[in-house]
């Protein structure tokens, strides 16, 4: 147990599957604060351990209760892979096959994407654009933050919202 009580209640919610966003601002961090509490916390030595042993905890109870392990989910999801690609024929109303097969592609999909998230096969990536301003050389970029500079000045915007003609 860690001796904060927030660092405590921070772990057990991210051991719980919370994320470190969610779970600083419910550990009673700064809501404003909390993406970068968040991440602070879930590098800290001492929040990882712990973390990591109360996700150990978790998955003992669950096996526990349900007489399943890690291994018995893996094989499940690899049967449910093996059923979703076999093709099963197409039958009409009499039940004779019509010559044409179905797959559950969807199925496999998913389960296959279990599979590698278990095995930590996939890395999230996200892309940041700036829309129209992609591509714009370094001196395009100053004059638009200056005239958006002069702009935000005080007394060139009328209370409501629309440009004045002093500048």
């Amino acid at each position: 147990m860690l001796k904060n009580p927030k660092h405590e209640h921070f772990a057990q919610l991210v051991a719980n599957g919370v994320t470190n966003t969610e779970a600083a601002k419910t550990a009673g961090f700064s809501e404003r604060r909390a993406m970068v509490t968040g991440s602070e916390l879930a590098v800290r030595p001492e929040v990882i351990g712990r973390i990591a042993e109360l996700r150990v905890m978790v998955t003992e109870r669950i096996t526990e209760k349900t007489g399943n392990d890690k291994a018995w989910v893996m094989s499940q999801l690899v049967e449910v892979v093996q059923m979703a690609k076999a093709a099963d024929p197409v039958r009409d109303n009499e039940g004779n096959p019509t010559g044409e097969y179905k797959q559950n592609l969807a199925a496999a999909n998913k389960a296959l994407e279990l599979i590698g998230k278990e095995f930590a096969m996939f890395v999230d990536r996200k892309e940041v654009r700036t829309g129209p301003l992609d591509g714009l050389e370094h001196e395009e970029l100053k004059a638009l933050n200056d005239a958006l500079t002069t702009l935000a000045a005080p007394g060139c915007i009328d209370p409501a919202g629309a440009s004045s003609t002093r500048h």
